[in-house]
């Protein structure tokens, strides 16, 4: 089955932390399916990248990554996941923040998303896959730990 094929949901550049700095933040272009979660790196925010041309490029990227079969999409970069739903462990989301834990067997990845609707979107769906795995921070009061 094509990438494209198995395409529920499609975000685009969402900010993704796996083991690294911060400030090296991951972009990445993550397609939800029938499959489970796959992640497709696409930039650093450190990366120096040309207005325009770097547009036209990832627009090809995602044209392309389409068309293949989702084990070799996953396989073409070192960075890039497949995450099904069956190996995730649990989840936490916090809305405030537009932000997504996720523990798999073999991870936890933090998604960051820019637009409150793409977050929605997706903990709705996610929530519906993985029912009981599902937590929110959303109905806790977090109090600050630092007073300045």
């Amino acid at each position: 089955m094509s990438v494209k094929e198995n395409t529920d949901l499609a975000f685009v550049n969402v900010r993704i932390e796996r083991n690294s700095f911060m400030m090296a933040a991951h972009f990445y272009d993550i397609i939800i399916g029938e499959g489970g979660i796959q992640g497709y790196y696409m930039w650093r925010n450190n990366d120096f990248r040309i207005p325009g041309y770097h547009h036209v490029v990832d627009y090809f990227k995602r044209v392309f990554r389409g068309r293949k079969e989702i084990e070799s999409a996953v396989e073409k970069h070192e960075k890039n996941f497949h995450i099904s739903f069956d190996d995730i462990q649990g989840v936490v989301t916090y809305r405030d923040h537009k932000e997504i834990q996720l523990l798999s067997v073999n991870e936890q990845i933090y998604f960051l998303f820019r637009k409150f609707e793409e977050y929605d979107l997706f903990v709705a769906y996610l929530e519906n896959k993985i029912g009981e795995k599902y937590f929110t921070r959303d109905n806790i009061d977090i109090k600050d730990s630092v007073y300045i």
